[in-house]
């Protein structure tokens, strides 16, 4: 257990201190911090306003306890699924695993001081999307000092279960390197393989929630007297009954069941991680050469052109490493797979087809479409940092930037263009299946494409831009290079900006065809031109500052 401590004391030393060499720096954080938690504060306000009335209408039907169990639920999932990039990061790609396993440490205890780290990571989550509704919850019931901090409790608890079953998950999975030929190529399959195994359990929820939509499923859910909702919600997972029954009718003795069903599985994952895990971080790292490779005149040869050269180079380095390619390229084809796969597995699909053509088919209705488009890829592609940690990959090995046969502004055009082609490719599939699905007419897809490209320019150009101002250089493994990165973050937010505005102006001006197309397609056009002067006539100037 000691060794546990100090292990997760370094790690917490080593994931927040950064430079401490730059005193000028030592606030940096913290305000970081506060601007961040600033920025989420509308979002959460949001989800008080909406859980608070959420729960004062189902509890005239004694249902409000619903509304907790359906947060808790959620909470869990989300732990579940993002703990899937959390675990094999941190307990397999980590640069510094190898030193610890040169030290008299059992699996255990490496393992146990990695699962606290990612802990804190998933806390941060479940407070922008839990505690909101507690808070909502709590003030439209009417509840009391017991209430808050047996809610407290369950916070502290909440992502243990979830959390232990993404790390036994991959812990098992990853138990096979040994046998794959190519460690990061199994590495990141693993992780794929992981991920889709989270996925399948949410859409596997699917058909309980779109009951929930339709009043007269939960009437006969009420009627029918052997279930209440609460029951139905906490049934696909163990624990989260007992959690909501503490919480909002404050049963000691459930908590006691919920904390004891969190311990267990714990415990359980240490049993598989003593058993699993040093068969697979040992050797995570080599590689078996299997090609004979012959080296001839024309391999030497000048590429004729360069920026080409060094874009492949760049997509390369991000697919053929998986912790890249999971937290930077990977969003752009997963979240528009969540979309359309909560499309299809609404309960009247035909319905909803027919209704979506109908609103697609009318010449007006092209100008919202535009909009819409728009605000959809300036979401989804803000999640892709490829650009917005472009500068900050390079960490201590900047400075060949500054020494290779190219220019600078070719070198940066390069990686805009690696961060294009990934987010461009996501964005065609999304609106072929679309267009397919709802019938939409091919004037109006070629519209939706231009505008989609746009914002994906937009949030390119302002991730480099971001990142180009304020890199992230100094880094030990890649974890920190993009998930501590706060440049990425910002992103984010600029690009979640975006999209709401473009939603609210789309949806408060009714725009017209021509507006539209005024707007998000010849007025971001121009803009985008501005923002990408205004690199490269700036990159080596900012590149030629950095050390």
């Amino acid at each position: 257990m000691n060794n546990v401590i100090k292990l997760f004391k370094v790690a917490l030393i080593m994931s927040f201190r950064g430079d401490v060499t730059k005193k000028k720096k030592k606030f940096k954080k913290p305000l970081i911090g506060l601007l961040i938690l600033v920025a989420f504060l509308p979002m959460m306000g949001t989800f008080i306003l909406l859980s608070k009335e959420l729960y004062t209408a189902l509890e005239s039907i004694g249902q409000g306890n619903v509304v907790i169990a359906l947060s808790l639920a959620g909470g869990s999932l989300v732990v579940l699924i993002f703990g899937m990039f959390y675990t094999i990061s941190s307990y397999y790609l980590a640069k510094d695993i190898p030193h610890y396993l040169a030290l008299p440490l059992q699996p255990e205890e490496i393992i146990a001081s990695r699962y606290l780290t990612t802990l804190l990571y998933e806390y941060l989550t479940l407070v922008i999307f839990v505690v909101p509704v507690i808070i909502g919850c709590g003030i439209a019931g009417g509840f009391g000092l017991i209430y808050y901090l047996t809610s407290l409790l369950v916070f502290l608890i909440l992502p243990v279960l979830p959390l232990s079953i993404s790390s036994m998950i991959i812990v098992a999975l990853m138990s096979f390197s040994k046998k794959a030929i190519n460690k990061d190529r199994f590495t990141l399959i693993s992780g794929l393989l992981g991920l889709g195994i989270g996925l399948g359990l949410n859409f596997f929820l699917q058909s309980f929630f779109v009951k929930l939509e339709s009043p007269e499923a939960i009437e006969q859910l009420l009627s029918s007297g052997s279930l209440d909702l609460v029951d139905q919600v906490a049934s696909y997972f163990p624990g989260i009954k007992n959690a909501t029954l503490a919480i909002a009718e404050g049963q000691f003795w459930q908590l006691l069941i919920f904390i004891a069903i969190a311990i267990a599985s714990f415990f359980l994952f240490m049993v598989v991680a003593k058993a699993l895990y040093f068969r697979g971080v040992l050797g995570i790292s080599q590689q078996v050469a299997k090609k004979n490779y012959k080296l001839s005149n024309a391999s030497f040869e000048k590429s004729k052109n360069n920026v080409l050269a060094y874009t492949i180079k760049e997509i390369k380095l991000i697919l053929r490493t998986p912790i890249y390619f999971m937290n930077l390229a990977l969003m752009d084809y997963l979240m528009p797979l969540i979309f359309i796969v909560a499309i299809v597995s609404t309960g009247d699909l035909g319905s909803l087809i027919n209704s979506t053509m109908k609103f697609t088919s009318q010449f007006s209705s092209a100008g919202v479409l535009i909009g819409l488009s728009f605000a959809f890829f300036a979401f989804i592609s803000g999640m892709n940092g490829i650009t917005a940690t472009c500068i900050s990959r390079e960490g201590d090995q900047l400075y060949i930037m500054k020494y290779l046969p190219m220019t600078m502004a070719d070198q940066i055009k390069a990686k805009l263009l690696s961060g294009l082609i990934v987010s461009f490719l996501g964005m065609i599939i999304t609106l072929v299946v679309i267009s397919i699905l709802f019938q939409i007419n091919m004037f109006t897809v070629i519209l939706l494409l231009i505008a989609g490209a746009n914002s994906v320019l937009l949030t390119r150009l302002t991730g480099l831009l971001i990142d180009l101002s304020h890199p992230k250089l100094n880094w030990d493994n890649e974890v920190k290079a993009v998930k501590q990165n706060m440049n990425l973050m910002f992103n984010m937010l600029i690009s979640m900006v975006i999209a709401a505005l473009a939603v609210v102006g789309t949806f408060l001006l009714n725009l017209s065809l021509i507006f539209s197309v005024a707007v998000f397609i010849v007025g971001f056009a121009l803009i985008n031109y501005g923002l990408y002067q205004l690199i490269s006539k700036s990159a080596y100037r900012k590149i030629m500052k950095l050390e």
